[in-house]
């Protein structure tokens, strides 16, 4: 039966963060998450976390004009990529009534800290 040994909070700053992911890459822990007021708000944004399992930092912000969330993490050899969808912000006579247009993004990095603006990953309205 598998057993919890021991739990740390990363972040605990009042915002709703949730929509995890976790990966290994060069001798350290990564994780990213959604950050936003509500589960449902608009205002989401990506953030990217490096830990070695004693402290947690921030390595990114990630942000595009849309909400994003549902961020993952894909380590390639020398690259770590995270993958995130944005629901962009909705145009008159769109048709639904919240939601707008769906753009599926990724951002990359050689070393955790220098990371590329997010750029269009797949068509519009394509989920990861």
């Amino acid at each position: 039966m598998t057993k919890i040994i021991s739990h740390r909070t990363v972040v605990r700053d009042g915002w709703h963060n949730a929509f995890t992911d976790l990966c290994f890459w060069r001798g350290a822990y990564w994780l990213t998450y959604r950050c936003g007021l509500a589960h449902i708000s608009r205002d989401g944004e990506i953030i990217v976390m490096r830990s070695e399992l004693k402290r947690w930092r921030k390595a990114a912000r990630l942000k595009t004009i849309g909400n994003d969330r549902d961020p993952k993490l894909c380590a390639v050899e020398d690259q770590l990529y995270v993958y995130f969808d944005t629901w962009l912000p909705k145009p008159e006579r769109w048709p639904d009534n919240y939601y707008g247009p769906l753009i599926s993004h990724v951002a990359f990095t050689g070393d955790g800290f220098n990371w590329s603006d997010p750029i269009q990953a797949h068509g519009q309205n394509c989920w990861l």
